[in-house]
């Protein structure tokens, strides 16, 4: 009892801690991360609905086996998650710190199948810390009370779900949302809390949010084609319209980026793509690595919100994601995103989406 009395009181100095940051931090109209004058690309699909949804199913791109919404375990996931995140200690004890402390922080072998500390730093920290930020000041722009502590709660939300669905139906020890929920994510909020950081993060190393765009599939309540992923850019030479390029999330592709025109840019690199979800097992507990292929990625984007992107991964599983964001393409006004998805992930899908609607429709067929 008393174990768990200290798991409680963990979980609530942290959540206390960023919630303060949240009711106190400074509201006024020096965006860092939200534009509300670019009306096309990412930015123009990027609202609170979307965040959530792409955030919450972020892992069913990497599910072929079940990716119906109706047919998640849900229940399970959230049960067994509330379990871990209530009972902290217990569990990291039952994996075993040291081997808790090396996953999830840090080691010397740089294993990247197997450390979550590249996703707990570069999606939890840097990319939930700036996604806070930007819905922060998205919901101050468009007047809603309270728009900090609007943003901790979607942020925290999507991440819970997002854990919840990388469970599944597993009950036991799960350290990924402890390390996670309770550690990474404060941190993340914490920082980006912060002028100093958002101001770095947007100025000198600027973060940019690249999400996806969810299809549904009514036929079947599939959905297709989510997810977060992040971009930056960073100039080393005189040169101004060479910089080097970071896309990352369950992509990660790293190459250089040339300056079109003053507004427009195209980024290619070359990385790795997690392609399946691997749960692993230590001393009966679970965890989660990654299946990862090669990859190959282009982008175009204005302003630094996305028009356009071509994924391209194999060998072991050959495919390619195409996304056209509104406003690339104007038939009469009407500006739709598009999505193509072809190879042995997604046979041939094909979706539409009209902004600021958070999700499309598609179709596969196989």
């Amino acid at each position: 009892m008393q174990n768990n009395n200290k798991s409680i009181i963990s979980i609530i100095i942290f959540l206390i801690l960023a919630n303060s940051f949240c009711l106190y931090a400074k509201e006024n109209d020096d965006y860092y991360f939200y534009d509300p004058n670019i009306n096309y690309g990412s930015d123009l699909i990027f609202n609170p609905f979307s965040l959530f949804i792409n955030g919450s199913y972020d892992m069913i791109r990497v599910n072929r086996s079940n990716k119906s919404i109706m047919d998640q375990s849900y229940k399970l996931g959230m049960k067994n998650v509330n379990d871990n995140l209530f009972h902290p200690f217990y569990h990291i004890d039952h994996f075993g710190y040291e081997k808790f402390f090396k996953q999830e922080f840090f080691d010397y072998t740089f294993d990247i199948t197997s450390a979550s500390y590249f996703p707990n730093i570069g999606l939890h920290i840097l990319g939930n810390g700036m996604e806070y930020a930007k819905l922060a000041e998205w919901y101050d722009h468009h007047n809603v009370p309270y728009p900090h502590l609007l943003s901790f709660i979607t942020t925290t939300s999507y991440q819970y779900m997002n854990e919840a669905m990388e469970n599944c139906s597993y009950q036991g020890t799960n350290i990924d949302p402890i390390a996670d929920m309770l550690f990474f994510n404060p941190v993340g909020i914490l920082l980006f809390s912060l002028d100093p950081i958002k101001e770095f993060f947007s100025e000198k190393l600027p973060i940019y949010s690249w999400p996806l765009q969810p299809m549904l599939n009514s036929s079947n309540s599939y959905i297709e084609n989510t997810g977060q992923q992040y971009a930056s850019r960073y100039q080393i030479t005189n040169n101004e319209d060479l910089s080097l390029f970071f896309n990352w999330g369950l992509s990660a592709v790293f190459g250089i980026s040339y300056k079109l025109t003053p507004e427009k840019n195209l980024s290619i690199g070359a990385g790795g793509f997690m392609n399946n979800l691997i749960k692993e097992e230590y001393k009966n507990n679970q965890f989660v690595s990654g299946n990862i292929d090669y990859a190959i990625g282009i982008y175009y984007d204005k302003n630094n919100s996305l028009l356009a992107s071509a994924l391209v991964t194999g060998p072991k599983e050959y495919n390619l994601r195409i996304n056209l964001y509104p406003n690339i393409i104007n038939i009469k006004g009407i500006k739709p995103g598009i999505f193509v998805g072809i190879g042995e992930m997604d046979n041939f899908t094909a979706g539409i989406n009209i902004a600021p609607i958070p999700i499309g429709v598609v179709t596969t067929v196989k």
